[in-house]
């Protein structure tokens, strides 16, 4: 008996860890199995054939042993590259003051924001890039043409001719004119809005991965060295009225995800201020959780109206006299009047004395 129940004890042992659903424990080092071991990061690479070339219409030297340095050694190159430096200096020390006001007072939309969106931008990418750096997108939109990047055959003094008129005025007023952008981004001067994008971006000390355009869009793609993360613009050439945006576009911003995406507005001749722009206005209310802009951007009124909080920096002031009266906001001008001061020390918009408005999504 003795020997059947030891038998019947042993049996069950030996079963017992089939029935807990466990499998033997297998301790041979050969054939445990490891922990995945994270990809490798590939780090990106900017081509030389495109940057060096962007890098010299930018006024700015690439190494000796450049397959393009001899375009650096004519004296055209040299008086357009010393003239650039000169005008970019304070356009730069300006930009410094817009990313430390960033810093300080929205660091909380900066570290949320994911997309900039930007109608009416005209080919504006310092002043998005600057107040967003960590987005990973930035999309700008306007009428002007898409144009072809520059090539290799831009490099030369006529071209650099055609330049200098329309990089001075964006690097000394931070905007386009609007009646001198034909011109200027028109078939006589730079052709498009794609090459000051890529001058901005090689000024700015990022790197160009790759430039994709079309006659309605341009896709360049980009990042910083030692952050190895690419980023990318999306430029639209469109209407931006009522009725008239493209699929294309009105498809975009319909994707927009509201919770990561902030609008702006800059310099835009109080477009939204208009009846027959009230979808592109709509758009900006709805698919962003903030808004920064001037007063040329939507009326105070509907930005409250829409469920924002608003604060204001500077001082608001009547608008130009070439822009019609209906474009003053008697209600902006009180709540200028009534709010706290605070100063800005750089330009937004077309007032010496700016006012910028920062509206958060309640």
């Amino acid at each position: 008996m003795k020997t059947y129940h030891s038998l019947l004890i042993l049996v069950l042992m030996a079963a017992l860890p089939l029935s807990c659903g466990n499998r033997p424990r297998n301790n041979s080092p050969e054939e445990e199995t490891l922990p995945a071991e994270s990809p490798a990061v590939v780090p990106l690479h900017a081509p030389d054939s495109l940057n060096d070339v962007v890098a010299i219409f930018s006024g700015l030297q690439v190494d000796s042993a450049s397959a393009w340095h001899k375009y650096t050694e004519s004296a055209a190159w040299k008086k357009y590259a010393a003239t650039l430096d000169s005008r970019w200096k304070p356009c730069k020390e300006g930009l410094d003051k817009v990313d430390a006001f960033a810093r300080d007072s929205l660091a909380d939309i900066r570290s949320r924001a994911k997309t900039v969106f930007y109608p009416f931008s005209g080919p504006d990418l310092l002043y998005p890039i600057t107040l967003f750096p960590d987005a990973d997108t930035i999309i700008t939109a306007a009428l002007e043409p898409i144009g072809a990047g520059v090539t290799e055959k831009s490099l030369n003094a006529s071209y650099y001719q055609k330049c200098l008129p329309t990089l001075s005025t964006v690097m000394r007023m931070s905007y386009f004119i609007t009646k001198s952008m034909k011109s200027d981004l028109g078939t006589e001067g730079l052709g498009g809005v794609t090459p000051v994008q890529e001058f901005f971006l090689v000024r700015l000390g990022y790197k160009i991965l790759s430039v994709d355009a079309d006659k309605d869009m341009v896709v360049i793609r980009y990042f910083k060295p030692g952050e190895d993360r690419e980023k990318v613009l999306r430029h639209f050439r469109v209407n931006l009225a009522d009725k008239h945006m493209s699929e294309a576009y009105t498809a975009m911003v319909e994707s927009l995800d509201p919770a990561s995406t902030v609008g702006m507005i800059k310099s835009c001749s109080y477009m939204l201020h208009r009846g027959y722009f009230s979808q592109i206005r709509d758009y900006l209310l709805t698919k962003t959780f903030a808004l920064v802009q001037d007063d040329t951007g939507v009326r105070y009124a509907n930005i409250l109206g829409a469920g924002f909080d608003v604060t204001l920096f500077g001082r608001y002031s009547h608008p130009l006299r070439c822009f019609e009266e209906s474009t003053f906001q008697k209600d902006l001008e009180e709540a200028s009047r009534k709010a706290p001061r605070r100063d800005i020390n750089f330009r937004y918009g077309y007032n010496g004395t700016p006012l910028l408005m920062v509206a958060r999504k309640n």
